[in-house]
């Protein structure tokens, strides 16, 4: 499938490749001349508070116009250098959080040192008291056994009281 030869190739047929070259560099300029023509530049706008066709009418009058323009000039300066001084607020201001933030991070660190502390103690502790229940435990365990085994040497066995009914008796007839 052939496509069409475009219309500059048709209207230079036998030209050299250089004048080809420089056609299509010619051709791309008054396209892009057109483009120009269609999309024109936004029109200038000042900073005062004069429209801008007033500005641009005064083209008879030259001192009128520098006067406006140093007028617009002077603004645009006055607010530069608001801007600026509200950038170097801006810039205070984040380096005050700045330190703040570093001072809140030192106070975090701190106070998880003192949380790791007391968790730390609280471990011990804990630690312990899982030692001396263990003991205690394995003695109950073992006078336990004792008792089962028959071996009471002066323990009182599981079931009986350290003093029997008879020995109540015997008490309380004594102190009448």
């Amino acid at each position: 499938m052939r496509t069409e030869p475009s219309v500059t190739e048709k209207s230079l047929p036998a030209l050299p490749s250089r004048a080809k070259q420089q056609h299509k560099e010619d051709d791309r300029s008054r396209r892009m001349r057109d483009l120009h023509k269609l999309w024109k530049r936004p029109p200038v706008t000042f900073a005062s508070s004069e429209p801008a066709e007033e500005i641009l009418s005064l083209e008879e009058d030259p001192p009128q116009k520098a006067q406006l323009l140093r007028r617009d000039n002077e603004t645009l300066r006055q607010e530069v250098a608001m801007l600026r001084a509200a950038q170097r607020t801006d810039k205070n201001r984040i380096e005050d959080l700045v330190q703040e933030l570093d001072r809140a991070r030192h106070d975090n660190a701190e106070q998880s040192r003192r949380i790791a502390r007391v968790i730390s103690a609280v471990n011990k502790a804990f630690s312990e008291y899982k030692k001396w229940m263990r003991k205690s435990l394995e003695m109950e365990s073992a006078e336990i056994s004792s008792l089962s085994s028959g071996d009471s040497q002066g323990m009182i066995p599981i079931g009986r009281s350290a003093f029997s009914d008879d020995d109540d008796d015997s008490l309380y007839s004594s102190c009448i």
